[in-house]
């Protein structure tokens, strides 16, 4: 990230030695140069719920675009992004419905049922074709939902 910072113009002296650090370094150094950076550019953080969300739209455009297998991205979504946040606490009567992500919570869900379940669900699909109906269902849902928080 700071590699790209540099590479979009921005100038700093912490993001110049982060660029050269790397993920293996002592945490608490890259904190401090990504902290020192931060403030040399004057940027300004959102706060924990909007980075929460503004996260999450990456990673649903990255499944829109088939950049990323939608099971993937809303495990990604659910466990970086929205877990980060306590979005439960927001919600009612459904969980994650304050963001309207309440649909695409429960289709990642039933997903995992489908995949851990010993017994067939329906009797005339298997439950792999049901799995294959959720992700596209989960793709459709995720165009929606992006129209919805912008």
């Amino acid at each position: 990230m700071a590699v790209t910072g540099l590479l979009e113009g921005l100038e700093s002296e912490s993001l110049v030695i982060l660029a050269g650090m790397s993920e293996s370094d002592n945490k608490f150094q890259l904190t401090e140069y990504f902290e020192n950076a931060i403030n040399e550019l004057k940027i300004e953080l959102p706060d924990k719920r909007t980075a929460a969300i503004e996260l999450s739209l990456f990673y649903a455009q990255e499944i829109i675009d088939n950049r990323l297998d939608p099971i993937d991205g809303l495990s990604k979504i659910i466990r970086n992004c929205l877990n980060s946040y306590n979005f439960f606490d927001e919600s009612n009567p459904y969980a994650m419905d304050s963001i309207q992500f309440h649909i695409l919570y429960g289709l990642y869900w039933t997903y995992d049922d489908l995949k851990n379940s010993d017994n067939q669900w329906q009797k005339d699909k298997s439950n792999e074709e049901l799995m294959q109906e959720t992700k596209s269902e989960i793709i459709k849902e995720t165009r929606i939902w992006i129209r919805k928080i912008k």
